[in-house]
């Protein structure tokens, strides 16, 4: 039963399959203070691996409203009352600003730069700026605005005229202290072939040109050629494209992971001294965090939400954006430095922050408000 003395949140949801913005959700609503707040997650399809029971341990109730049952939403609505609707995502925002009512105040978080997300990762350059277009068109019904980076917050203001507020995407800090052991790096090493003494690189994938992952590999490519002991290794985790997989069979020394669970890959950084992304359009992307984290380099492609990682941390190395040659130039000068990092997790990005400057935000409107 819904404490009417605590605060309501609705998030809403359009999954919760594994995701960075599945994650950010996860650390909001876990750090938030349930003495203050009854929380709720309304979803509207359920992917494979979806979280809901993960979810379940810290939330009043999950809802699960498909397409078909969403007329029951609105009953739903009426019984909880909520105080606060906080939305993510295409189909959720869409809802959110077609049902919130003037009792409850709106939010919205934005994870990414919808315009160049959509064309480069999601719907390709024919659809994907209608489809942005529509997203923002929506957006603008929506009361309070978060973006996930400052960097994002920027762009939409000066290109949509949108005002937002900026929270910084937040994980657990010193994660690698409270890890499970479920990689031996050993066994890792034996079924990938891969020397003992090997030095092991890291990178993310997934098959979109957002990601440039090519520029990742020609650049190790470049780098390799120069070593003569060929005793570096990158490993690519997540699913790849075609020209991916084509140009990774160049070198044995590139090897294709695959798709791995989160707190494996956070382990795998464990293993690694240097992790890139050569990624052409990002928010607050959290595996450049769980790489911070857990005290590897960190070599990123010089898009303006990387250059403000930098700003909050300043032992990233930058290159520029689609330039191989560049990379490898980079990957040389770490690679003579042999830098060991193991420098305090930057607090702007931990899970706790987030939480905290939310939970003002929600304070600060509601306030308002009344």
């Amino acid at each position: 039963m819904l404490d009417n003395t605590k605060t309501k949140i609705i998030y809403l949801i359009s999954s919760l399959h594994p995701s960075g913005p599945t994650t950010v959700l996860y650390n909001l609503i876990n750090k938030l203070d349930k003495k203050n707040y009854e929380i709720s997650i309304f979803i509207f399809s359920k992917k494979e691996n979806s979280k809901d029971n993960k979810f379940r341990k810290i939330v009043n109730q999950v809802y699960y409203f498909p397409i078909n049952k969403l007329h029951h939403l609105k009953k739903t609505l009426r019984i909880i009352s909520p105080d606060i609707m906080h939305s993510q995502g295409f189909r959720a925002d869409i809802i959110h600003s077609l049902i919130v009512n003037k009792k409850s105040i709106s939010f919205a978080t934005i994870h990414s730069y919808y315009p160049l997300d959509y064309s480069l990762n999601l719907f390709g350059k024919t659809i994907g700026p209608l489809i942005s277009y529509i997203h923002i068109y929506f957006l603008r019904r929506i009361t309070n605005l978060v973006s996930c980076s400052q960097t994002l917050s920027n762009e939409y203001k000066k290109i949509y005229n949108l005002n937002m507020k900026y929270v910084l995407n937040g994980i657990k800090a010193n994660y690698d202290l409270m890890r499970s052991q479920t990689i031996n790096r050993e066994s890792l090493l034996i079924k990938y072939g891969i020397p003992k003494d090997a030095k092991l690189y890291i990178t993310n994938s997934r098959p979109v040109k957002g990601k440039d992952v090519t520029t990742t590999i020609n650049g190790f490519l470049h780098f390799n050629n120069l070593n003569i002991n060929n005793k570096y290794y990158l490993l690519i985790v997540g699913e790849c494209s075609k020209d991916v997989s084509n140009l990774s069979r160049n070198s044995h020394e590139i090897v294709l992971i695959g798709d791995m669970l989160r707190t494996n890959f956070i382990e795998l950084l464990s293993f690694s001294e240097l992790y890139i992304s050569s990624s052409l359009t990002e928010g607050c992307p959290l595996a450049v965090l769980e790489a911070i984290n857990m005290g590897n380099n960190i070599l990123l492609s010089n898009i303006e939400a990387h250059l403000e990682i930098k700003r909050n941390y300043s032992a990233v190395d930058i290159f520029e954006v689609n330039n191989s040659m560049d990379l490898c130039r980079k990957m040389v000068e770490i690679n003579k430095e042999k830098k060991c990092l193991k420098l305090t997790f930057p607090e702007c990005y931990t899970d706790l922050r987030m939480a905290e400057q939310y939970h003002k935000l929600y304070l600060q409107t509601k306030n308002a408000i009344e």
